[in-house]
């Protein structure tokens, strides 16, 4: 399989205006196994309640019978199951989750059609893309910013390169092909997914490309979220703009769970620091107290084991090294939550924190690290 990926992969960067009619001969069952074997363990179940566990039970029988179906043109896509999931503003995120045996065609399917528009996707664009990620994502070090938002339908195996082929042509190649020639100055884009940053040298090419964006989207059936499509001035000049205007600081912007703000090093030289979302921050911490009242009763090495595991994740992702007072809060209100949880369960002996402190020695939490280093220019370590 991966023999003939490779050869899909260069016939698509040989000739990027080739068209492939026929690619279902690479949907094997060596192919749909390795989809099956690379899915979440601990996702939800779609409409006919199948886990991954149960379908792994006999699951070589179970594939080769689903290969089988998509061979003889019988497969049919189950319907969707519609969940909804509490955003930060208050409101609710729908996800739609598919049955097990689509994520495993979803999957297999997303291998091959990754060999072929791997070759068209543009630099500018990062999210869900082999090698790519949120950390490699690029902050233009001045002129105006323009910032849009706008989501697909998510839950789906699929979704994520569904979003990147869309965008791509709607906004990747019209911004890179259309408006950039046309712009008095520099201009770039970074995006992951459907998030996106337009970063401009003059305000006038801001202005110019916002008012004609939301008509560029409409044309294909999208909008921008009124809350988040914003301009706003930020880089090395937008420090003393804004005292010249009368503000003690220039404005920040939320992308990929930071806030990103304009600031100096020590030596002097503008850069740009992140610290993690507050409302992040709280969301996080939510779902560690959620869990914590879940397993108050489990045994305490297990519980230190899943908490450290998901103390080492925030610090994976949001572990910047101007992000520092940040993780020290998130671990600080992980050590409290865990007291308050486990004092809930000791049935009048109460947990003082001389006892709590002691049992952090036999069982302690993993500090805050900084794990992405050099990420911003001139960036104090």
């Amino acid at each position: 399989m991966s023999t003939k990926l490779d050869r899909l992969t260069e016939l698509a960067k040989e000739e990027p205006k080739r068209q492939f009619f026929s690619i279902a001969h690479l949907i094997t069952r060596e192919a749909l196994y390795a989809a099956f074997r690379s899915l979440r363990k601990e996702a939800s179940a779609g409409v006919d309640g199948v886990t991954y566990q149960q379908y792994q039970e006999g699951a070589e029988g179970k594939i080769q019978e689903l290969y089988q179906r998509l061979k003889d043109g019988k497969y049919q896509a189950q319907p969707l199951r519609r969940v909804y999931i509490p955003k930060e503003n208050g409101k609710q995120r729908p996800i739609s989750i598919p049955a097990l045996e689509d994520k495993i065609v979803q999957k297999a399917m997303v291998e091959v059609l990754n060999a072929i528009y791997e070759q068209d996707f543009l630099e500018c664009s990062y999210g869900f893309r082999p090698g790519r990620g949120q950390h490699q994502v690029g902050v233009i070090d001045q002129g105006q910013l323009l910032m849009s938002d706008k989501g697909t339908g998510q839950g789906q195996t699929i979704s994520p390169l569904l979003a990147n082929i869309y965008l791509h042509h709607v906004l990747d190649e019209w911004f890179e092909d259309v408006v950039k020639p046309r712009l008095r100055g520099e201009a770039h884009e970074i995006r992951f997914a459907d998030d996106a940053i337009l970063c401009f040298h003059y305000r006038e090419d801001a202005e110019k490309v916002k008012n004609v964006l939301s008509k560029r989207f409409a044309k294909y059936g999208l909008t921008l979220h009124p809350e988040k499509t914003r301009l706003l001035e930020f880089g090395r000049y937008a420090e003393e703009r804004a005292k010249r205007q009368g503000k003690k600081k220039p404005g920040t912007f939320d992308f990929l769970g930071l806030t990103h703000i304009c600031a100096r090093s020590r030596r002097g030289k503008f850069t740009v620091h992140v610290r993690t979302m507050r409302k992040r921050l709280r969301r996080s911490l939510t779902a560690v107290a959620k869990w914590c009242q879940e397993h108050r009763h489990a045994p305490v090495d297990e519980q230190q084991k899943i908490l450290n595991a998901k103390l080492r994740g925030h610090y994976q992702y949001y572990g910047r090294p101007t992000n520092s007072q940040s993780l020290l809060k998130f671990y600080r209100g992980v050590v409290r939550i865990w007291r308050r949880w486990l004092n809930r369960r000791t049935r009048g002996n109460r947990m003082t924190w001389e006892r709590y402190t002691e049992l952090l020695r036999r069982h302690p939490l993993l500090p805050p690290r900084i794990r992405h280093v050099g990420t911003y220019p001139d960036s104090p370590a």
